[in-house]
């Protein structure tokens, strides 16, 4: 299996190598949406590094994650493979999906 590495912290997005309160209450806040996905397609707008999306994934029927970085959206297709999760580039304000 190839070795993933982790995202650099610039400030922008929390990356899982952090520690601390910020990342306590990320974790927080996904402990209850995971539960709210379960069996659920799930859209996570601004995914960031992934881990959230993956999280999702564990509970719910599918996930997209999208983010308008192509760095983030990259690097978090390679580190969480899933059958049910998939990453995508793209901004809040036009969503790539056929829906839109």
């Amino acid at each position: 299996m190839e070795q993933i590495e982790d995202m650099p912290w610039t400030g922008e997005r929390l990356v899982t190598q952090l520690t601390g309160e910020t990342m306590i209450e990320h974790l927080h806040r996904y402990s209850v949406a995971v539960r709210m996905a379960k069996g659920k397609k799930v859209l996570d707008i601004a995914s960031g590094e992934g881990y959230g999306s993956n999280l999702l994934a564990s509970m719910a029927s599918s996930v997209v994650g999208v983010d308008i970085s192509g760095e983030a959206v990259d690097n978090a297709n390679a580190k969480y493979a899933r059958h049910n999760l998939a990453f995508y580039r793209g901004a809040a304000d036009r969503i790539p999906s056929e829906e839109g």
